[in-house]
């Protein structure tokens, strides 16, 4: 499996853009590729409508699922059903996902 990260954020933003993107790679560790979208063709491209908007696919790299990394609404939120992890493992049993298309 491999994941990648990618930023379609509006540079303008506060604490977004390139560099802030390096600081947040780095204080977090990410140990998968972390890219910009700039231009948000990506983002317009798979309709990710907010941050984070996780996207999965199969080895066929047909997307199988769009949806919620967990159930927790508010950010400060403690999760109890971790969605996106449940449908990876789906995915890597050779189920399909079933859930967020």
């Amino acid at each position: 499996m491999e994941v990648v990260g990618i930023n379609s954020n509006d540079s303008d933003y506060q604490d977004e853009g390139f560099n802030n993107m390096v600081k947040f790679a780095e204080k977090y560790e990410l140990n998968f590729p972390y890219l910009i979208d700039d231009t948000q063709t990506v983002a317009r491209a798979y309709e990710a409508a907010c941050t984070p908007d996780p996207l999965l696919f199969d080895h066929q790299k047909r997307l199988v699922f769009h949806g919620r990394i967990n159930d927790a609404i508010d950010p400060e939120a403690i999760p109890k059903i971790p969605i996106m992890k449940n449908n990876v493992k789906k995915v890597l049993g050779g189920q399909n996902s079933g859930d967020g298309l």
